[in-house]
């Protein structure tokens, strides 16, 4: 009885490997048709080549599993990669693989690493594009063209202990030594800087017990992690904010980078890379 089942499972792995060889076989030799997203579930079976927009990327046990859209976000289709592989929001691929239906979801299942191609690291957009839907390409690395004004140090940056992270405001900003004390108080969520020093002898509050000493002044120390510029890059009537860790020149740039809202400035933001 064991050996008929043994066998059994034998012949059902070995149909497994067979299928998986011809299928390796039938993509390899076979030209794949060229369909746009919307049209994906009418080829379910079929070996497809699609063109889109990386949305959402993450890694799971047997592979990747992202979202693709088209090039005005009208309608998106799921890619399976049976490989690793690192995917940004933003980025244009072009996929080739075999469209299945999977617990009635519809996905283009993707072979190999050579039926994916990366054909943009960022999506280039312009400034009217952005700002009227800014929600359609939050989190995505985008390119922008336009001009730049001159960029200020700004007031914020951030500030670790080596466990916790909170915001710092400093009027006017600051430039200088990382490892700092800090005297201020904290106030919905942010750390207001009085007086930055190398030295301090007294008792400092911990990052975490902030919150228990709302507006009152208190000593802090740790490490300031980055620095921020700022300026705007303007395109007519539209304007974005830009943040960077060094100071780009103003004038006509093509900047490239990552789409965020900040809580602080209550305002959308390209974070340059």
């Amino acid at each position: 009885m064991y050996i008929n089942e043994d066998k059994k499972l034998i012949a059902l792995v070995l149909a497994i490997i067979l299928a998986l060889s011809l299928l390796y076989v039938y993509s390899s030799n076979v030209k794949p048709e060229k369909v746009n997203i919307g049209g994906v579930a009418r080829h379910i079976g079929d070996y497809v080549e699609v063109k889109g927009i990386v949305g959402y990327s993450k890694n799971i046990t047997n592979g990747v599993l992202a979202y693709i859209y088209d090039e005005k976000f009208e309608n998106k289709t799921t890619l399976f990669l049976q490989f690793s592989a690192i995917l940004y929001p933003g980025e244009v691929v072009i996929a080739k693989g075999q469209v299945v239906n999977y617990r009635g979801s519809i996905e283009v299942v993707v072979y190999r690493e050579g039926d994916l191609q990366i054909i943009a690291k960022y999506l280039e957009l312009n400034l009217r594009e952005v700002l009227e839907e800014p929600e359609h390409f939050l989190g995505m690395h985008i390119k922008l063209r336009g001009n730049l004004s001159a960029m200020r140090m700004s007031n914020y940056f951030e500030f670790t202990d080596g466990f916790n992270l909170i915001k710092v405001y400093v009027k006017n900003g600051y430039f200088g030594e990382r490892n700092v004390y800090i005297r201020g108080y904290y106030e919905k969520g942010i750390f207001r800087a009085e007086n930055i020093s190398l030295q301090y002898n007294g008792t400092c509050v911990n990052l975490n017990e902030l919150a228990n000493y709302e507006g009152k002044v208190v000593w802090i120390h740790g490490s300031i992690i980055s620095y921020f510029y700022y300026g705007y890059l303007r395109d007519g009537a539209y304007s974005l904010k830009v943040v960077a860790d060094k100071k780009i020149p103003a004038g006509f740039r093509i900047l490239e980078g990552k789409l965020i809202y900040s809580p602080y400035t209550a305002q959308y933001e390209l974070k340059l890379e």
